[in-house]
């Protein structure tokens, strides 16, 4: 398990833990920072209160229980089982056996036995993975299962799978030694350059701790070794009771719930003798170090500085939860620094933050994390410190803290807005880290009527201090990760910069001064050409003059957020093969150019208290422009827009800045492992399209600045060729009028509308078989392809029940090969199948099917997923596996038709695309379910799996 390093961006921190505290109205009237001691040296330690939804408690057995009703997802409950126990607890002779553990809860209980736990979860329409998982860690397994809220039995029989997991796996030795080869291909595929340089780094990182050789994935040969009474003995000894919770979140009344849990759960026995929980430690560094890890397969050379937490403590209390805050709004104020430094075309980095991650639950470090150019890190280095230096030595600007108190409010006001619309794993999330750490679940609702009126009351004074605090040393461990190809100073030399280095003079900050919007409104009355009701969607579609079509529905499921997504056929289907390359740089281009005569920077200002986002560019077969955003801030998304078509923007500095950024990823091409699979895709699976793009050195040598504007202005030019989707919390009428100021005043050609440009591809002709060698690892990779030509669908309903039947077909298969090439041969860890049909009129499909493996087994699990394939088409499958897949539909489409998201491409689908019928939704939880018959899925078989023509791609090691 690698370390996952998270940033401090926009309130990250608080989203995730809902921190949250109450203050007294008479603390109110004073300043935050006064309270807790940053100026006065008076500390407040009053303890944080739970969250009083959650309801708690401790059973006779010991065990731990916690419910709460939460109509989030709707139809839905959440269910946790919870662990103090990881491969910390493990013996020698055990490693990677916590691990083992949580795989055979699925192989077999004294309830389940064999495949009846995921057969049962697969019967009520949930899915391995999403719906049913685990995870094992250093300190602790959790256990997670998602059911349909509708039907009490589903509860009560999910409640004994959770008790079986907590007191009844049954462990057969049969079963114990194919899940070995399960675990190993596991490991198998964590191998890489990513983990050789984590064993590197972690001799420092966890030096003299229990962690450091208790990796959760553990030891091959351990597991290879171990006798089925170790594994049984790990199980005795820590899955009791007393270091156990059982956590029930979700669509069913608390008073339910806790029933349910009760009668269940207090049936087991308690210890004969409790077991206490063991908690380890991290020792702090003694002293500096710097360490330099290179590999052959490093995409990017990156440097990072870590600060160990001296006093780390989980947030109790009013005066951790008022630190963590402060120390937030310094990340965001130090980040925007950094980007306002990299935007610059001689600033020596690509890249640098600041962030917050753990080592373990309860050992924390404050990083800086830098990507350098080429051949500049000791520069980066200077140019960082030189950063700290000055904001240490002359602190932040009141127009820095009062742009990142307007961030908060914006947010915050949004979050406010959609407290209802929590779902129960994020409150699962809370309960989870509790029970584990001793943090407080706090209440978000309190949490952010706090921070609303708290973030008034920080100074710049308090920032000061935080920053001081824990950056003011700038860490005690320094490394860099490079490819082994890369030029990289001694250790001896960057040790010295890093704790010598201090510049002779450092002005204050100078702020960047920026004020107004990105645009004014556009003059000019607009009239509405046409308007059509959507009755069976809930949808409206307005044609304005100029020819651009707008459709709006109006929603609830998100309060305060309104989602948009504009599209035009054509993309890089209407640009010349030896543009693409310069095309694909072309939203990034006018993006980090700026906006309207403002560069990139002071367009970030002016957005900073807007909640908005962006994305647009080209791809294969389009251009397009998504958006979210506030209701309020919808005109900010459309202003955005409108300057795309308008006046986009192209300078020296915006295309400089992008070359560098693809010019570094394209440096190391060709080392790793993934770009020569990607490379095998590119050639063997794709016939070398130059719509399939490698970030390399042809890739560069290939871009021009010139062209790649005149592409995106190109692309960008008639507005009457595109279609604008609005979906979620707006007021018709007021966007309808803002999308006539900014959309509507675009000159648009109605007689030049562009059509998609289907590409295809050569199809199979017999079994053709590629194979490449990379690597070091003893780990393959296998692909195999199915395409061939459908006939034009006769019509839109036609069309869909296709594509949704062979979706059907590949969820069908790959439950098939789980079956039999992870659990019963041992084979690989998963296999993912996935499929495509392309548009009318000339249709064709895709069905590709992939996995990793030992390099040895590639050619007999290739012939095992043939053969399940054979098996299929010739013997179809029993009425069983119909009626899952079928439930599957259902289920998904309840989440769907309550999703602005799925909405939004839906209407795309239907209106713009014509690849889906009005009815749709309907159709997913009506109609496609009574066609998903054994005879159907064998009949699709015939037509999709053709097992005498496909591709056959595999990479294995060069030794």
């Amino acid at each position: 398990m690698n370390r996952i390093k998270s940033f401090l961006f926009v309130c990250a921190v608080f989203f995730v833990f809902g921190f949250t505290f109450e203050l007294s109205a008479a603390s109110k009237k004073k300043s935050a920072a006064i309270d807790l001691g940053y100026k006065s040296g008076i500390r407040t330690e009053t303890a944080l209160s739970v969250n009083p939804r959650i309801k708690s408690g401790v059973l006779e057995n010991g065990m731990t229980y916690y419910v709460m009703s939460n109509p989030e997802p709707t139809n839905r409950i959440s269910l946790r089982l919870i662990v103090k126990a990881g491969s910390c607890m493990e013996d020698d002779d055990q490693r990677g056996i916590a691990h083992l553990v949580e795989h055979m809860a699925f192989n077999g209980t004294e309830h389940f036995e064999g495949r009846e736990l995921i057969d049962f979860v697969e019967s009520i329409g949930m899915q391995w993975g999403p719906d049913l998982n685990a995870y094992t860690s250093y300190e602790e397994t959790v256990y997670m299962l998602e059911i349909p809220a509708d039907n009490r039995e589903f509860l009560d029989k999910a409640l004994l799978i959770l008790k079986d997991w907590a007191t009844a796996v049954t462990f057969e030795p049969s079963e114990i030694e194919k899940e070995k080869g399960v675990v190993t291909e596991e490991w198998r595929l964590s191998q890489g350059a990513n983990q050789r340089v984590w064993d590197v780094i972690k001799q420092t990182e966890l030096k003299d701790s229990r962690f450091l050789n208790r990796e959760p994935i553990g030891k091959t040969d351990v597991i290879a070794a171990v006798k089925p009474e170790r594994v049984v003995d790990f199980y005795k000894k820590w899955y009791r009771p007393e270091l156990m919770a059982v956590a029930v979140v979700g669509d069913f009344s608390e008073t339910e719930l806790e029933t349910a849990v009760k009668n269940v759960m207090q049936t087991i026995p308690p210890s004969e003798k409790r077991t206490e929980s063991v908690k380890y430690k991290i020792p702090l560094p003694s002293e500096k170090s710097v360490l330099v890890v290179k590999d052959r397969e490093l995409k990017s050379t990156n440097i990072c500085i870590e600060s160990r937490d001296k006093n780390p403590e989980m947030v109790k209390t009013k005066e951790k939860l008022f630190e963590n805050l402060f120390l937030d709004c310094a990340a965001q104020i130090i980040n925007q620094r950094f980007s306002e430094t990299a935007q610059k075309s001689d600033s020596p980095f690509l890249s640098a933050s600041v962030g917050h991650a753990a080592l373990s639950n309860s050992d924390f470090y404050k990083y800086i994390w830098i990507t350098p150019k080429e051949n500049q890190i000791l520069q980066s280095l200077e140019s960082i410190m030189t950063e700290f230096f000055r904001v240490t030595s002359h602190g932040i600007t009141q127009e820095e803290l009062n742009r990142t108190k307007a961030s908060y409010r914006a947010s915050f006001k949004q979050l406010k807005n959609n407290l209802n619309k929590i779902s129960s794993g994020d409150f699962m999330s809370q309960i989870t880290a509790s029970f584990i750490t001793g943090s407080v679940a706090f209440s978000y609702e309190s949490y952010v009527e706090n921070v609303l009126e708290e973030i008034e009351l920080v100074t710049v004074e308090d920032i000061d201090f935080v920053i001081k605090k824990y950056f003011g040393g700038m860490g005690e461990f320094l490394y860099v990760q490079a490819n082994e190809n890369v030029s990289i100073p001694s250790e001896q030399e960057i040790f010295k910069i890093w704790t010598e280095f201090a510049p002779k003079t450092v002005e204050a900050y100078v702020a960047d001064e920026v004020s107004g919007s990105l645009m004014e409104k556009p003059k000019g009355k607009v009239k509405v050409s046409s308007k059509k009701k959507l009755k069976a969607l809930g949808a409206t579609e307005y044609v304005l003059e100029n020819g651009a079509r707008i459709i709006m529905k109006k929603t609830q499921f998100e309060k305060d957020v309104v989602r948009m997504n504009a599209i035009s056929s054509g993309g890089f289907s209407y640009v010349k093969d030896e543009d693409i390359p310069s095309a694909a740089l072309s939203s990034s281009y006018m993006w980090y150019s700026g906006i309207n005569g403002r560069t990139l920077t002071q367009t970030q200002k002016i957005l900073s208290d807007k909640v908005v986002s962006v994305d647009f560019g080209l791809n294969r077969s389009s251009e397009f422009f998504t958006g979210k955003s506030s209701s309020e801030d919808s005109e900010i998304v459309l202003q955005i827009l409108n300057q795309c078509f308008t006046n986009p923007q192209f300078t020296e500095d915006g295309w400089n800045l992008v070359y560098q950024m693809y010019e570094a990823a394209a440096k190391n091409f060709g080392s790793s492992v993934n770009d020569a699979i990607n490379a095998q895709v590119k050639t063997f699976f794709y016939d070398n399209s130059p719509y399939y793009i490698l970030i390399n050195q042809d890739f560069i040598s290939k871009l021009d600045r010139k062209k790649s504007e005149k592409v995106f202005r190109d692309r960008f030019s008639n507005i009457a060729d595109f279609a604008f989707v609005f979906v979620g919390d707006f007021n018709e009428k007021k966007l309808l009028e803002l999308c006539k100021s900014y959309i509507g005043t675009i000159p648009g050609n109605k007689n030049n509308l562009e059509e998609y440009k289907s590409v295809y591809y050569s199809l199979p002709n017999g079994i053709q078989t590629s194979s490449v060698k990379k690597g070091t690892e003893p780990q393959a990779f296998v692909q195999l392809m199915f395409r061939g030509n459908l006939p034009p669908a006769e019509n839109v309903d036609s069309g869909f029940e296709d594509t949704v039947l062979l979706a059907s077909l590949a969820r069908l298969l790959e439950s098939k090969l789980y079956e039999v090439v992870r659990e019963d041969q041992s084979g690989t860890y998963g296999v993912n199948v996935n499929s495509s049909i392309g548009e009318n009129p000339k249709r064709q499909f895709i069905v590709g099917i992939s996995f990793g493996c030992a390099p040895e087994r590639v050619h007999e699990l290739k012939d095992s997923v043939i053969s399940v394939i054979e098996d299929l088409r010739k013997n179809g499958i029993d009425q069983s596996y119909a009626d899952k897949i079928s439930e599957m539909i259902v289920r998904k489409a309840e989440m769907y038709v309550i999703d602005n998201s799925w909405w939004l491409g839906c209407l795309k689908s239907v209106y713009i695309d014509k690849t889906e019928p009005e009815s749709v939704g309907f159709d997913l939880q009506k109609r496609i379910p009574l066609l998903v018959t054994p005879q159907k899925m064998q009949e699709l078989a015939g037509v999709y799996l053709d097992t005498k023509n496909y591709f056959f791609g595999y990479l294995i090691p060069e030794k």
